[in-house]
């Protein structure tokens, strides 16, 4: 995983720590975003609760931080930007 600029500045200023971005990019569901890029995120309850398995006896593991964050990935493995979402992505979600 490499991260832009902007991605590392963000990622910073917002609070994300490059653990949770490996684990939403391992386990987070994949949507698509505009301009041929995807969105990594915990969209389903279904997604949470593995993600809470697997990592629940870690002591530096903040599952709200995981579940409330999402990366914008381009070229394959590129973060261009980091952030916290309000509400859900919808699942078929179309480029303007």
């Amino acid at each position: 995983m490499k991260l832009s600029n902007h991605a590392c500045n963000r990622s910073q200023q917002r609070g994300i720590a490059q653990k949770e971005m490996q684990i939403l990019m391992r386990f987070g569901d994949e949507l698509q975003g505009g301009s041929k890029a995807t969105i990594f995120c915990v969209n389903s309850k279904q997604t949470r609760k593995e993600i809470e398995s697997l990592w629940q006896n870690s002591r530096d593991f903040d599952l709200e931080g995981v579940v409330s964050s999402y990366l914008v990935v381009k070229e394959g493995d590129v973060v261009v930007t980091t952030g916290h979402r309000k509400i859900r992505f919808q699942k078929n979600r179309r480029a303007h």
